[in-house]
């Protein structure tokens, strides 16, 4: 019997494995969400959870569990077990047996949202874009390698690097000049060898690293958001941008 059914979105700050298995993950609640079928109380939003595993980690999608990847999961516990394989379990695959909630689903760091028309959907791009703020060149193009060159504005320590790489525009805010410079080299020469998915008419690479952070690799928000017929696909990442552009690389081979 099931007494508790949560789903939360949260971000992981801690992935523990050893043996090809990951043991546990250490998750942020972000959003908690109580379920129909749930009692008690949601787990709490700002509080951070320890989730066990036991699966081996080849039937997880350990490309999405790494630290700083935002994730949505269903939990469940029970109040009254017996033996496992009479238990009854919601019918979809993927619940992993073993954790301290009885099972887990993993939902997935993507997200999607399908609105009325297509036009919508870009236009769900389009606001991503702008939230960032206006962009204005402030000097010469920046020769990025492998032929892209890129639109750049600094000034007040800030410094940003705006080009296009094919339907997808990348915009990107760092401070510093030189480690935000060799991230946005590094992205260049990722995307030369890896395919992202092709958006239908546009996809959005947000970089931006906190005024409070000297180190671009570990507290960079990445959002990369993509439109298809009438849906947008995102994913919000916080990391290094490398491991932001894998995971939606990868999720295009599933």
């Amino acid at each position: 019997m099931i007494s508790h059914i949560y789903t939360v979105e949260g971000m992981i700050t801690n992935v523990s494995q050893s043996n090809n298995v990951i043991d546990s993950i250490q998750l942020d609640v972000m959003e908690p969400i109580v379920s129909v079928d749930s009692e008690g109380e949601p787990l709490k939003l700002g509080r951070e959870y320890t989730i066990y595993f036991d699966q081996p980690k080849s039937e997880l999608p350990s490309l999405q569990l790494i630290k700083g990847a935002i994730i949505k999961l269903s939990l469940g516990q029970y109040v009254r077990f017996s033996d496992p394989k009479k238990r009854t379990l919601p019918a979809h695959a993927g619940w992993i047996w073993g954790s301290n909630f009885g099972w887990v689903k993993v939902l997935g760091a993507l997200s999607g949202e399908s609105y009325v028309s297509a036009a919508k959907a870009i236009g769900a791009i389009t606001s991503l874009e702008q939230s960032n703020g206006q962009f204005y060149p402030s000097g010469p193009a920046i020769n990025l390698g492998l032929g892209i060159k890129a639109e750049f504005s600094g000034g007040a320590g800030q410094y940003s690097y705006k080009w296009n790489e094919g339907r997808w525009i990348v915009l990107t805010q760092f401070w510093g000049s030189g480690a935000g410079n060799q991230v946005v080299k590094d992205m260049v020469a990722y995307l030369h060898t890896h395919m992202l998915p092709a958006p239908e008419n546009k996809g959005i690479i947000l970089i931006q690293q906190p005024g409070s952070s000297n180190n671009p690799l570990k507290v960079t928000k990445n959002i990369i958001a993509w439109q298809v017929g009438d849906k947008e696909h995102q994913l919000r990442y916080t990391g290094n941008p490398i491991q932001a552009l894998q995971i939606v690389v990868n999720s295009s081979k599933e």
